[in-house]
């Protein structure tokens, strides 16, 4: 939320005598502004009470499972890697580099970039260079003609 925004919320609400709906999917903003949350979900209210009970309430639900259905083996690449389960992470990472072209800009942005990452990847990308250009020119050492 804008800073003017959130300090002209601020003020209102503590000035007393003035209620502001808010919605807001930013944390933030809920946290420094609001004393009463509610939670609404398709029409139906799932909380209505202070912020620290609803984390309370809502605290043992961390799991977030993501089904990703129709949109093919590449479509996975949208999320990142880190919600599948780590065989299939693998897979996506060093078969089909598609993990580390998703996650690692990603994670650069965020700021949860590990060090070594951006090393690793141009190690191994250095390496595979290097191991096909040698495995081509083998093959072309080995070949004769066409026609014989």
């Amino acid at each position: 939320m804008q800073s003017r925004i959130r300090r002209f919320v601020g003020d209102s609400t503590r000035r007393g005598g003035a209620t502001v709906l808010l919605t807001s999917h930013y944390m933030a903003d809920v946290t420094a502004l609001c004393r009463r949350v509610i939670v609404i979900d398709r029409g139906s209210l799932l909380y209505d009470g202070p912020l620290d009970s609803l984390a309370e309430r809502i605290a043992p639900f961390k799991l977030i499972r993501v089904d990703v259905e129709g949109a093919g083996f590449f479509g996975m690449g949208r999320f990142p890697v880190d919600a599948y389960p780590l065989w299939l992470r693998r897979v996506l990472t060093f078969v089909v580099p598609v993990a580390l072209v998703t996650t690692v800009p990603a994670e650069a942005l965020t700021g949860h970039l590990a060090t070594l990452v951006p090393l690793v990847s141009v190690l191994t990308a250095t390496l595979m260079v290097w191991l096909s250009t040698r495995l081509w020119r083998l093959g072309l050492g080995q070949y004769t003609s066409a026609s014989s």
